[in-house]
Parts: structure tokens; sequence; C-alpha cells
């Protein structure tokens, strides 16, 4: 804990204080929160840059005596990092607070050898949990009245890092509080408390009891075979005693007490509670969920309760990974995983645009963990504890995250900002394929996360056929968009290297994975076709001419072969809805995405899911219950069944493009753009279609519909017939709210 007493002499008109916590920081003034962000600032690549915060005080500040304060959590600077990490230490901060007088007259504070600090009563560790004793807490650690004098000098550290950077997003708030559905007596001493769904945060206790009663809170998303929450273990180890997500709280002992944790975030559904020492006379928990806030600019809803009852799932999973940085999941690994980040971001910006700028800032820290020969990390921050470096289909999304953040927004600038990393971490990877053939042949994950991977039983989800295909379609995907993106930014020089690499790749990549007879894409290993191997060649234009036809038939025939069912990982399922649209099988999408038998999205449904899975079917109790990745048929829902497609990047230009499965009544969605509101809407009216559409002002637009012209109708001529082929019809259409019928 730190404090700064000060004199205030006249009138305040304006006053800010911006905290740079090398770890969380949790800052007061004259006794109260100057906010109410909790673990905030964000973690970053610590050794490279700091985030900072800035608040308005003014209101917080009186006349004559003051004081600012700040207690530190570890939050990732300690504890979970390898011991490569060139940033573990314990928290340190910096602090400025500016004030301005109503006479003109300025002055600043800043954390300098006046300063004082105090050990408080909280030992964290963010992977593990918080322990507070209430009995050593102060209530007046940071009120002017407190008598400091036994408080010690603070220590001048030297600067951890590089730079202070002011963090884009707003800071993680408590976004809900509620109470358990139901409790169960597991013994004398210890009660499980059911939230009746996943969540993320942690619980407030209101407790009475004696002196030094000792409770053990443990947190969890499934349970053992006795009804225990199950708590993991670090990565590496069975230790025990390393339990992560576990709390404890000893009580002061002096009436109604209520705590909850201020340093560190579990992922549950259920709480344990266990009386360690001691006894209580009252006892009552809630949930306090948190997460970045971000408002809904994205709805989608139907007929079809199954599909809705997905997308809440995943838009609830969403949340729960955006709290300072992406996340895989608030369960287990809680990390910055880059292909995790790149699968779930188009979702994530079509139902909360806002969120973003969680990535804009996170990008920051994926540029801080690029090394000097131009290696890219599989997530961020890097602890050094497991370094993956430069697979293409993680650390390569380096390029496609500011794509993607591109096309939804528009701004040149995400472009520009990451293109020297993007440029070196190309550079470094067309010099390794130049000596292997044109083929990467460096460590990947693969398709991560594939159907029958879950019965491995543990956090072990690798897929059978190898990396190989999916690592090198990605590097081609990644080359040629880095080409697109040199253009752009007006570096022609560089957009005909990209491209000639992309060149390469390109033949390679055919000469080794494709059976030009059979029309099958697959991998050199024995068992080395799934689903994903001919479905990224597709979906990136990868194919060879004349062939596209019947390697799309092949995926379509392995798909209905087995149920219909999809056989794929996480870069698979991203893939899979649109490629069938694309060409030409939306029906076998819809099929795919209202299956309910393993292995399926509605599947996890029909087990009870309030989130989206790590697994098609959890097996194994390291498996999350959390985890968004694989909740990628979210996109299709308001880009197909609705048809809202960007036409260019930022929504310049608009195609709404429907599709009608039959035994679907009604489908409703808008998103809200940089050029405004668009939304599409349908509805069957016995044997016609109503569409509905509003269109914002700018740009063109177009309606592309799966019917002859002369079957559609409309209610004003800004909707004029622009082209026709088989079964297809296209019309231009001006700004506006519109209705068009299909008889």
């Amino acid at each position: 804990m730190f404090r700064r007493a000060f004199d205030v002499a006249q009138p305040v008109r304006k006053a800010e204080l911006t905290v740079a916590g090398f770890g969380y920081c949790a800052a007061e003034i004259n006794g109260a929160p100057i906010s109410d962000a909790v673990i905030d600032p964000p973690p970053s690549q610590f050794e490279k840059s700091v985030f900072s915060r800035t608040t308005d005080v003014t209101a917080m500040l009186r006349p004559g005596k003051n004081v600012v304060a700040a207690m530190l959590g570890r939050s990732y600077i300690s504890g979970i990092a390898g011991p490569g990490a060139p940033w573990v230490s314990e928290p340190r901060l910096l602090a400025q607070l500016d004030m301005t007088f109503e006479d003109g007259t300025a002055q600043t504070l800043v954390t300098d050898a006046n300063w004082k600090m105090a050990d408080g009563p909280i030992h964290d560790w963010m992977y593990f949990g918080e322990d507070y004793d209430a009995r050593v807490a102060n209530p007046e650690w940071s009120s002017p009245d407190l008598d400091d004098a036994r408080w010690r000098p603070a220590l001048i550290q030297k600067a951890p890092t590089e730079r202070i950077i002011p963090a884009r997003a707003p800071a993680v708030i408590i976004t809900d509080t509620f109470a358990a559905v139901e409790s169960k007596k597991l013994s004398a001493a210890k009660t499980l408390y059911n939230f009746g769904k996943i969540t993320a945060g942690w619980t407030r206790i209101t407790v009475r009891g004696r002196p030094g009663t000792k409770l053990q809170i443990c947190y969890g998303q499934q349970l053992n075979k006795d009804g225990t929450v199950y708590l993991s273990v670090p990565w590496g180890t069975d230790d025990h005693k390393l339990r992560q997500h576990v709390d404890h709280y000893v009580l002061k002992g002096d009436g109604v007490e209520s705590w909850e944790p201020r340093f560190t975030r579990h992922g549950f559904q259920y709480a344990q509670v266990e009386i360690l020492d001691g006894e209580l006379d009252e006892f009552a928990i809630e949930a306090r969920e948190c997460h970045t806030p971000a408002a809904s600019t994205g709805e989608f809803s139907c007929s079809n309760p199954l599909i809705n009852k997905l997308h809440e799932n995943q838009r609830r999973s969403l949340l729960l990974n955006h709290w300072g940085f992406p996340t895989d999941t608030s369960w287990r690994d809680r990390q910055g995983w880059t292909a995790d980040t790149a699968l779930f971001m188009d979702s994530a910006i079509l139902n909360f645009a806002s969120l973003a700028d969680v990535h804009i800032d996170w990008l920051q820290s994926l540029r801080g963990t690029q090394q000097a020969d131009g290696s890219i990390a599989a997530f961020a921050p890097q602890t050094y504890g497991f370094p993956a470096f430069n697979d293409p289909s993680w650390g390569g999304m380096i390029v496609m995250i500011p794509w993607s953040l591109y096309q939804h927004f528009g701004d040149e600038a995400v472009l520009m900002e990451n293109y020297p990393a993007m440029a070196r971490w190309m550079d470094l990877m067309d010099g390794k394929i130049a000596a292997t053939g044109d083929l990467y042949d460096g460590f990947s994950f693969g398709d991560h996360g594939p159907v029958g991977a879950e019965n491995s039983g543990t956090f072990d989800i690798s897929n059978i056929e190898g990396p190989d295909l999916t690592r090198n379609a990605h590097l081609f995907q990644e080359a040629r968009t880095l080409a697109q993106i040199a253009r752009l930014l007006r570096k022609t020089a560089d957009a005909r290297r990209y491209d000639a690499m992309a060149d390469r790749i390109l033949p390679a990549f055919n000469a080794a994975y494709f059976d030009l007879a059979a029309n099958i894409y697959c991998t050199p290993k024995k068992v080395g076709y799934r689903q994903t191997s001919n479905l990224m060649p597709l979906a990136l234009g990868m194919v060879p001419k004349g062939h596209e036809a019947a390697v799309f038939a092949n995926l379509v025939a392995d798909i209905e072969k087995r149920g219909p069912a999809l056989n794929t990982g996480a870069i698979g399922t991203k893939l899979i809805l649109p490629t069938l649209t694309k060409f030409g099988r939306p029906d076998l999408a819809y099929a795919l995405l209202t299956r309910t038998e393993y292995p399926s999205w509605g599947y996890w449904v029909s087990q009870g899911a309030t989130s989206s899975w790590e697994v098609w079917s959890v097996k194994g109790l390291e498996q999350t219950l959390d985890h968004p990745f694989l909740g990628t048929f979210d996109e299709w829902l308001y880009q197909h069944l609705a048809g809202i497609q960007a036409a260019a990047p930022g929504y310049r230009n608009v195609r709404i493009a429907p599709f009608f499965p039959q035994g679907l009544e009604h489908v409703s969605a808008s998103i809200k753009t940089p050029r405004g509101t668009i939304a599409s809407s349908w509805r069957r009216d016995g044997q016609r279609i109503r569409l509905k559409l509003r269109l914002p002002e700018g740009g063109s637009s177009e309606v592309v519909l799966p019917f002859a012209a002369g079957r559609v109708s409309a209610t004003t001529s800004k909707i004029r017939p622009f082209r026709e082929t088989a079964g297809q019809s296209v019309f231009a259409i001006d700004a506006g709210e519109h209705e068009i019928v299909v008889s």
C-alpha cells in the first residue's frame, strides 16, 4: 500500500490522477475509490510497455489535508511467468496528480520520496487466488485522518518498462451481481453454491463470526465425482498445493463483515465455501461478474430457439473473455492466445463493436513479443514459460487481426501501426521457407480442438493429422494479405515481394498436399484428412483452376456421410459455414448449425451449456466450458442468415444477401457500423417472404436474393434490378427503409 498526504489551499478547478501500474493498481483519494474500475490497468508485455489510466478526480479533493493512495496487486508480473521472462518482479507504481486551481495556478504531485508505504492485508497471485486477513486491515489506510507515522518511506525503483501508453479500452468493471440458484451441504464445514451459469469474476461474502475464523472459497466450472469443486493445477505440475482459483478470508470478528477480492479473477459456476478454522454465525454469498464494459451494437434473433440460445451463449463467452485483453478462457489458460483472438474477433465486433479497442490495445502487447530476428509469439503477454514462436496459425495472426479490424472499421491506422511488425515477421518467414522448399516446417498447433480430441480427457486437444497443411495455408493467406496491405499503404515494392512469396508457396502447397486424381487435400501423415484439409484451400482460393467443384463435392460428401456433421477443429470450424454458403450449399450449413447430436454446437445446448465450450464434448475436468473460439457460427448468423455483409472496408459499400432456410419462420438482425446502423429482417407470410431493410446514407448497397427477379417486388423505386443469373437476382438499393416481397 502507498499513500501521499498533501494540502489543498484553494478551490480546485480540475484534477486528474494518472496511474501506471506495473501490476494492478487500486487507487483511492480521501478514503474512496477513484472509480468503479477493477483489476486495472490491463496486463501488457511489461518489459516493453505498461498501460496507464487517467481519471478525473476533481470532486474528490477538498480544502485542507488530502491523501492520494494506491494498493498494488501482482497481475501477470510475478508468479506465473517462466524463468526467462524479463519482467518478473513485485508490483511497482507510477502516479501523477495534476491539479489546476481556480486562480489558474497548477500543482503536480508525482510518485517520489514523499510517498509512504506499508504492507496490506492481501496476498495475491493472479492464477491461484487471493488471501485477505481482516484482522490486519486498516479501513483508514487511504484516509487523511490516518496517523501514518509508522509507514515506511517508499523506495524509488528503476523504471521496469520502456514506455507508458494510455489504455484505449475502458477499464474492467463489475457488470452483474447475482445469487446462487442452489446450495448443498457437503459436510458440517463445507457448502457448495451453484450460480446456475458460467461466469467470471469472484464472489462477495457477508459474514459474522468469531475473530480469526478462516474461510476458504474454491471456484470451478465442473465438479469431481464426490460433488466437490474441481480445481486445476498449473501446466507441468501435479502439486495440489498450487491449486488455482482459491481465495481465503480471515474474519476480524467485530460484527458483520463484507469482503470480495481485488486482484484475482476466477472462471466458475460453482463456489465451494469451507470453514477451515473457527465458527460462523451468519453467512451470505453472491457472484460478482466483471469484464470490459461493452454496449451491445449487434442484435440477432430468429424463430429457432436453439439458434437463439447458441447466440446468447457465444455472446456470454465473448464478454467473459474480454477483461482488459482478449483471452481464450477465464478458467484455465487465461492467456491472450493469438489464434483464439483471430477466430472469435469477428463475432466479438459484430456483437460489441467497442471491444475493438481491447484488441487494438492488446496488439501493442503482441508487437512487444517480437524478437530481434522478427519472431512473434503465440500469445501475449508472452510469459516465456511456453516459448512458441512463428506458428503461422498463431503468431502469424499479427497480419490477419489488423486486417480484420480494417475490414470492420475501414481505418488504415491499425494497418500502419502494425505494419513494421508484420513486415519483419514476414521477411523472417520468407527466409525460413526459402531453405525448405517454400513450405514452412516449424512448430504449429494445427487445427486445434478437433472432433474427438476431447477423448484425451486433458487439455491436450491437438489434432492427429498434424499441422503441415494448415500452417502453410495460413502462411499463404498472410503473405497475400500483407501484399494487399502494402499496396494500401503505398509500399509498392513490399507488395510485389509478398505477392511473390505467396506465388512460391501456392504451387509448393498443392504439390505437397493436393491429390490431383482424388481431388482431396491431405497431410503426409497416415491419418491425413479432415474437413479442414479441403476447407482451407477452398476458402483461401488455393485450389487449382477447374478443380474447385470436385474438391467441394468431396467436402460435401464427407459432411453428409457423417450425419451430416462437421469434423473440424477451431480453424476449420471458422470456415465451414461460410465456405458451404459461398459454394452454393447454405442448406447444408444450416443443417450443421441446427444439429443437436454430437459433434455440434447444438449438442452443447443439449448438455446444458450456458456458454461456448473448448471442445465438442467435455470429457475432462481440465477442459473449459467458457472458450469462444469454436463459437464462430455466430458471424454466419449476421452475415448469411440475415445477410448483412461489408462489401468494402468499414461498410463503405454494403451487400445484403440473406438465406431463407426451410423450417425457419423469421430472422431479425442489426449492426452498428461506421456508416450507421444496418438492419435486415425477414419473415415468412404464407407463401411469401417479406424482407425489411434499413440502410444508412453514404456508399452504395446491393441486395442479392436467391430467386428470379420476376418473383421480387418492392414498395419503392429506390430498389432497382441490377443483374440476374441462374436462380439469383441482384438489386441496387438506396439508403432508407425498404420492404421487399418475394412471392
